[in-house]
């Protein structure tokens, strides 16, 4: 019986530690996949600064409009956040868009980073921005003419309360 035990001993302290590393492995994964996406993040918006470098003068104006992406371009956020994880543990791009979900209305970067500092994260203000830039390239977030950004879910459901209100009376005509 003792090698028995011995041997059952041994089964079970190599299916916790295979347990560990399953779970360093999972962790190590979701690093690497937060990281491109800043990467994407940053290469993104880059891409957009150097590129309103080299415009000429009369080309861009700073107030011009930022159109909206039409209602066909609109997809869900890649990755649907679970209010059940912790705001820590987020990648940046699920804690901005939780951030922005929490606000509910047009907002800028340092009320983003207010709310993420008041969730324990220290998100530096050129990495929120880069964020915003990759979630409007993807067309989740939008920057409204005055500066503010807003998720695209957010306007979705505006829109749809006001319609609300109006089907029923309640706005005024």
């Amino acid at each position: 019986m003792g090698e028995i035990e011995t041997i059952r001993e041994m089964k079970s302290e190599v299916e916790r530690l295979l347990e560990q590393a399953e779970r360093a492995q999972q962790a190590a994964s979701e690093r690497v996949e937060r990281l491109r996406i800043e990467r994407t993040g940053l290469t993104l918006t880059l891409q957009r600064l150097e590129s309103s470098n080299q415009s000429p003068p009369g080309n861009r104006t700073p107030d011009q409009p930022t159109v909206a992406p039409p209602p066909s371009a609109l997809r869900p956020i890649t990755q649907p956040i679970r209010a059940a994880t912790p705001w820590p543990e987020l990648s940046r791009t699920q804690a901005v868009q939780r951030a922005l979900h929490e606000i509910n209305r047009p907002t800028d970067r340092h009320e983003v980073q207010a709310v993420l500092k008041g969730h324990g994260r220290d998100d530096q203000l050129g990495a929120i921005s880069a964020t915003l830039s990759y979630l409007q390239e993807k067309g989740e977030a939008k920057l409204t003419n005055d500066g503010k950004w807003i998720l695209i879910a957010v306007i979705a459901l505006i829109t749809a309360g006001v319609l609300a209100a109006a089907a029923e009376g309640g706005l005024p005509g």
